[in-house]
């Protein structure tokens, strides 16, 4: 076929070819209808198994005229000749995401849980409808121009799964890319983590800087070893960790369970990065935490520091309102530093989960200094944690007690009503001695006063 050939009722120009595989040819091409860029793939005439390919044309097809997300290109046409097939879609502008790891420079951690989040809403989505992609990589990731998101493409090797039970309905060829692939689906058996699998080996390769297949794996565990090459907080390491695990059945089992833990890890993240960049002085310069109060406010101040150092043009008086300017500025940096390091503490407790003593440094005195949004943060997570300890043990009084504490205007206040109530049935429920009509919770936090 050449170019500038149309092709369907004189609609659809060719313009160039943009890649080319086993199945066939991938054109960038021009709809007269309405003037606008589109992607047409054209399926090889003469294949050898021309009936299984039609039949994963014709899913392809299916799976795409259900599938309506603003970051999966749209389906826009198709038609079959007597030899030929195409398939018509929306044309996405912009790099795959494996030009911007082509690099083998690491991203930020910031960029990495941007590309998770948008990665794990679009598998979510499409889990949903029943469709296991099985090609998750770099490749079929496209940022897009306009708005920088990402877009999944390539549905040419989709699976139906059933929702309900969340399993293949009939096994099927090794399709996906090797680095990328999780053992169960190189065996032909793909699940809908097999796609999580996949994204978080894509995170892994962002954050290290190094291609999958480069990774070895733990020869006890399997487990691919990766951690000591990314400069990356624990919390995000476990959640990746889950998601690449091995064995399929001790992984995330949906996209939405990692989201939910993504999410907690983000508003943890930016909350605290907001709170350590608010750290400033009255006059709005920004605290320099690598040099010493002196020497950062004489040499954010040239004009102070010239003055200072020949010293007979200033008064006794602004001397020493000069000094003590400095010795006060001291004393902010000092608090300043002792709340970054309560905070260090809260965050290693929390991630450890450390509760009690999590909780103990929320109740602190230092604890004042801190932004209140982040340790009412701090405050609903403890003790959220430390009541689902004592929950594990049954002790459902105490862990009653624990989160009662949590005041109505933390953000977690109502997941606590929501665990109170919980517990509360839980425990009527197991005090079969108790009289009738009686609530044998008594004495305890629920009791009337």
């Amino acid at each position: 076929m050449s170019d500038n050939l149309v092709i369907v009722n004189s609609r659809y120009q060719l313009l160039h070819k943009l890649g080319e595989g086993g199945f066939g040819v991938v054109y960038l091409a021009k709809d007269k209808k309405t003037n606008q860029h589109c992607v047409i793939k054209q399926l090889h005439s003469d294949l050898e198994n021309t009936d299984i390919v039609k039949r994963l044309f014709y899913e392809e097809i299916k799976i795409l005229e259900k599938l309506d997300h603003p970051q999966i290109p749209r389906l826009i046409d198709f038609c079959n000749g007597d030899q030929d097939f195409y398939l018509v879609q929306e044309y996405v502008a912009g790099e795959t995401l494996s030009l911007e790891l082509r690099g083998h420079k690491p991203w930020t951690e910031t960029k990495v849980l941007d590309f998770l989040e948008q990665g794990l809403e679009i598998l979510d989505y499409i889990h949903r409808q029943g469709v296991i992609h099985r090609d998750i990589k770099p490749d079929n990731f496209i940022r897009r121009q306009d708005d920088q998101k990402i877009v999944l493409i390539d549905f040419g090797a989709v699976k139906h799964f059933n929702v309900e039970q969340s399993h293949i309905i009939n096994p099927t060829v090794a399709i996906g890319t090797h680095g990328y692939m999780p053992s169960e689906q190189a065996r032909g058996k793909p699940r809908k983590n097999s796609d999580i699998y996949s994204l978080g080996m894509i995170a892994i390769q962002a954050l290290t800087g190094k291609n999958p297949i480069s990774l070895k794996e733990d020869e006890q565990s399997t487990e691919i070893i990766w951690r000591q090459f990314a400069d990356v907080h624990s919390y995000l390491g476990d959640i990746l960790a889950q998601m690449v695990r091995t064995d399929y059945t001790k992984r995330y089992h949906s996209a939405h369970l990692v989201l939910q833990d993504l999410r907690q890890y983000i508003r943890w993240y930016e909350t605290l990065k907001d709170h350590k960049g608010n750290l400033m002085l009255e006059d709005g310069v920004e605290i320099d935490q690598h040099q010493s109060t002196t020497n950062f406010f004489l040499t954010k101040n040239p004009t102070i520091l010239k003055t200072v150092t020949q010293g007979y043009s200033l008064s006794l008086g602004f001397l020493l309102f000069l000094v003590f300017g400095i010795i006060g500025v001291g004393f902010f940096y000092y608090g300043s530093r002792r709340v970054e390091a309560t905070i260090d503490k809260l965050q290693f407790s929390l991630v450890n989960q450390n509760f009690q003593e999590c909780i103990e440094l929320t109740e602190s005195n230092i604890a004042d200094k801190i932004s209140p949004s982040v340790l009412d943060e701090y405050i609903g997570q403890c003790r959220l944690g430390y009541a689902r300890q004592q929950a594990q043990q049954e002790d459902y009084q105490r862990a009653i007690a624990i989160i009662q504490a949590i005041p109505p205007q933390n953000p977690h206040y109502q997941e606590a009503n929501t665990l109170i109530e919980d517990w509360t049935q839980t425990y009527e429920r197991q005090s079969v001695d108790c009289p009738p009509n009686v609530l044998c919770i008594c004495p305890g936090p629920l009791c009337p006063n």
